[in-house]
């Protein structure tokens, strides 16, 4: 009778469907090659350190505790977490059920001898650097961005990425109801009634009128600097919207007009 195995793939990103699904293809093979039933598999998309915000292996913790499964596949164990601590935390768990965890791609499975154990402890400990060294240079490029006025963060309704440059450029469609909502605010119009007329969600819409970056300026070390991108809308006009903006926190920055900030 073959034994039973469930699968865990993991990417960081949720643009990175093709990476989920080469890792499933790999455990389907390994458990075709090794006669290993696979009954489920789990899936997660982002990072690997908030062990709670994963809902993948959360799922898969109380899939084991409440079935007969012998072993969890994974392409190799950082999918599982680079954390050393919560990637310990998941072993106990799994093993305390008589689980064996598998890497497909990964020569060191054996839990119970001692030196393979302390190779794969080195291991996550490697990982975990990586992920941290890697956190340092991303947030190291945010910094570069956010000083020179560049965007740091997901570009925003009404844009969109020029492909040959990488420049910020007008997207027209999106960008034509940014500014019919500030048109109709002006007009006292309240925002449910602007969603409404433009068949967005009232909060999408109350972003969108609160958002300085629509009048061509960045949120940054407690201000607004401005931005490299062509502005949808004048500055004043985001003003007259937003007449309560000095007592309004964007993000977690106590803002300032910028006509106060650049005198």
């Amino acid at each position: 009778m073959s034994k039973k195995a469930i699968g865990y793939c993991r990417v960081s990103g949720a643009d990175q469907e093709g990476a989920l699904i080469t890792q499933r293809g790999m455990i389907e093979n390994y458990c075709k090659k090794n006669d290993l039933e696979l009954i489920h598999n789990f899936y997660d998309t982002g990072s690997s350190q908030e062990l709670e915000s994963r809902s993948g292996i959360m799922r898969l913790l109380e899939y084991c505790a409440e079935n007969i499964v012998d072993y969890v596949l994974v392409t190799d164990r950082s999918r599982l977490s680079k954390s050393i601590v919560h990637a310990g935390y998941i072993e106990v768990c799994l093993e305390q059920k008589g689980i064996t965890i598998f890497g497909v791609n990964q020569e060191i499975n054996d839990t119970d001898e001692p030196t393979r154990k302390l190779i794969r402890g080195v291991l996550h400990c490697i990982e975990e650097y990586k992920y941290h060294m890697d956190r340092i240079k991303c947030n190291q490029g945010f910094q570069r961005k956010k000083g020179s006025g560049e965007l740091f963060y997901r570009c925003p309704t009404g844009y969109k990425y020029n492909k040959q440059d990488g420049s910020l450029i007008v997207h027209k469609p999106s960008a034509e109801l940014i500014i019919k909502a500030y048109q109709l605010r002006l007009e006292n119009k309240p925002i449910s009634t602007i969603a409404k007329s433009l068949k967005k969600h009232r909060n999408t819409v109350k972003n969108w009128l609160q958002n300085p970056f629509y009048a061509g300026y960045l949120v940054y070390n407690g201000g607004l600097i401005p931005g490299k991108h062509e502005p949808l809308i004048p500055w004043d006009t985001w003003k007259k919207v937003n007449p309560d903006f000095k007592v309004y926190t964007y993000g977690d920055c106590s803002q300032k007009y910028p006509d106060e900030i650049f005198k």
